[in-house]
């Protein structure tokens, strides 16, 4: 539903900014499946998705000049926004913020002060999950923040915008995006949102001050690049004075483009599933309940592409209620803990990752993992992705299943009484 709530949102705020549905909003309908949903960051995207018809309704609601029922409407939506993702609630709350002063400077004539203190005022129902960030920052929330100002990664989160699978397709179809709505801005018959440019903006200049790393959640700043591109391209609009022809024309472009991206996408995403379905295969040798020590590669990137499969294992999780060591683990930042207390350095992601002959990194190899396995702690080994040729010890692990690039290996326990005896 993600990818219908965000085109959702795209033609709301557009009808609600500029009066219809603009040829522009067409064209950015492919930023739905953009590289952080790719990436997997389905909280996030859902809470964006639901930030652009939040404040579709803020600017419909303020358009009837129904301020009272919005007030009353928006502090329960900004807190379920909230509890989605913080960046949604952000989002929407600087969106409502830029929108109010803007259009109190540009329509009203008020002074800034007055427009910044009016807009305040305003927006004081977004402010409850503000009070809720402050009370979690005095828990115990121990995730940290930093690596700021990497310019190199910054620039290269913009051209990775539409990161999927194909590097040439992906970064041709981006700079055709750039292009088009570039020459929105150079048409002699444009109209602009001065509201949705100041956001951009300021979306812009959030980014590049941004850290990669906030509260110990990584790729902060990567995540927004792809709605700097959505705000500019929202804000343009085509003037009445233009030729209708010209205007069919528009739209023909934009609309074959979204076509080609969307194809391209459901291509490579069935691609994925298939391989996934493949892998996934290994559930009908899991009983349920069962401990799984679960190894991907640490070649995450293979070339432009991501393998996608670092956190695959969880599916035995939903599944077969299996353990399995992949979770993410941070104070304050999940409802459930981990307490496998037997196996200390296998509990959470990152000890699912493991070093190639092709992929050097600082992962262990798969034979120094499985080495230091303690097996009391788990019924089964899953190995997805990697040869197990030359790493696999020759005792104490039997082939349960395999089609040949994913494996599953039962643990063979020590024998306490041969032990004994021995």
């Amino acid at each position: 539903s993600i990818p219908m709530l965000f085109a959702a949102g795209i033609f709301w705020v557009s009808r609600e900014v500029h009066g219809r549905v603009t040829p522009f909003s067409f064209l950015a309908l492919p930023l739905a499946y953009c590289y952080p949903f790719h990436f997997g960051f389905v909280n996030f995207m859902l809470s964006m998705a639901l930030a652009l018809n939040a404040f579709a309704l803020w600017l419909h609601l303020g358009r009837q000049r129904r301020l009272m029922l919005r007030a009353a409407l928006f502090v329960p939506l900004g807190l379920a926004l909230w509890v989605a993702h913080s960046f949604g609630w952000a989002l929407l709350a600087m969106l409502c913020g830029t929108w109010e002063v803007v259009r109190a400077v540009r329509v009203d004539k008020q002074k800034w002060s007055r427009a910044l203190f009016g807009a305040a005022l305003r927006c004081l129902p977004l402010v409850p999950p503000l009070l809720l960030m402050i009370a979690w920052r005095q828990g115990n929330a121990e995730g940290g923040t930093g690596d700021w100002f990497n310019l190199p990664a910054k620039l290269d989160w913009m051209v990775m915008i539409f990161m999927d699978r194909w590097a040439l397709f992906d970064q041709i179809t981006l700079g055709a995006f750039v292009l088009v709505a570039g020459w929105g801005y150079v048409l002699p018959h444009r109209r602009l949102s001065p509201e949705l440019l100041v956001s951009a903006v300021l979306l812009l200049v959030m980014f590049f001050l941004l850290p990669r790393v906030v509260f110990g959640s990584a790729f902060a700043d990567m995540r927004l690049a792809p709605f700097i591109l959505l705000f500019f391209t929202l804000a343009v609009d085509v003037d009445d004075l233009l030729p209708r022809r010209a205007i069919y024309q528009l739209i023909s472009a934009v609309l074959a483009f979204a076509g080609v991206r969307i194809i391209a996408t459901t291509a490579s995403l069935n691609l994925f599933g298939e391989r996934h379905e493949m892998a996934l295969k290994a559930l009908d040798h899991i009983p349920t309940g069962s401990r799984v020590a679960a190894f991907v590669p640490d070649c995450r990137y293979m070339g432009w592409k991501q393998h996608r499969a670092g956190h695959l294992p969880s599916v035995a999780t939903v599944r077969r209620e299996a353990f399995t060591n992949n979770q993410f683990a941070m104070k304050g930042a999940q409802l459930m803990s981990i307490r496998k207390i037997d196996a200390p350095l296998l509990q959470a992601d990152p000890s699912q990752y493991v070093s190639t002959p092709n992929c050097h990194t600082r992962s262990p190899r798969l034979s120094e993992a499985l080495a230091q396995l303690p097996r009391q702690a788990f019924d089964q080994v899953w190995l997805i992705g990697l040869d197990v040729n030359d790493d696999m010890p020759s005792q104490g692990f039997v082939l349960v299943w395999s089609n040949g690039k994913d494996h599953l290996f039962a643990i063979q326990k020590p024998n306490k009484a041969a032990t004994t005896k021995e």
